[in-house]
């Protein structure tokens, strides 16, 4: 399982949206343009002459336009994955922890040595709690990067803001 190289992973939470209804699949507001834009450019820096690297988004608008300022910079579509996507009404605390543990299998087991996603206030917190065995929690716009090493994965870094 698993590459013979170490990974990384970029774990970011949509910037802050427009909420003038909660249950709307509604975009960034004014400041999450400006958290986007402000989170694109430091990873436009981290990543810029990385090859083997992907953009993932959840299928939500307000995730995909906080990746667009990135892949602009980067010259590199992003592409939707359900995996990522916060948690459905009818769905089950088990049936998350399911699709999140599906999605670290997908990072583990392929893909490319640098990976990029945007997702939820939901999601994150389990994802961490299931590869890292840690409580962690993101702000919008905020970013933390994880490598795997050997198979394990360590949390490397964490951006709480980037204004």
């Amino acid at each position: 399982m698993g590459a013979d190289f170490d990974k990384y992973l970029f774990v970011t939470r949509h910037a802050h949206r427009d909420v003038t209804d909660r249950l709307l699949d509604n975009g960034l507001s004014e400041k999450g343009r400006l958290q986007a834009k402000a989170l694109g450019n430091y990873l436009s820096k981290v990543l810029r002459d990385q090859t083997d690297l992907k953009i993932e988004s959840s299928p939500r608008l307000r995730c995909q336009e906080t990746l667009q300022p990135l892949c602009k910079e980067l010259r590199v579509d992003a592409k939707t994955n359900p995996l990522l996507d916060e948690k459905g009404g009818g769905e089950s605390q088990s049936q998350l922890d399911l699709r999140i543990l599906k999605f670290i299998d997908h990072w583990k087991s392929g893909g490319p040595r640098y990976l990029v996603i945007c997702s939820h206030g939901d999601w994150i917190p389990d994802f961490a709690r299931l590869l890292l065995q840690k409580d962690q929690d993101l702000n919008k716009g905020g970013m933390m990067e994880i490598t795997l090493t050997k198979g394990k994965a360590l949390l490397f870094d964490l951006r709480q803001s980037f204004l």
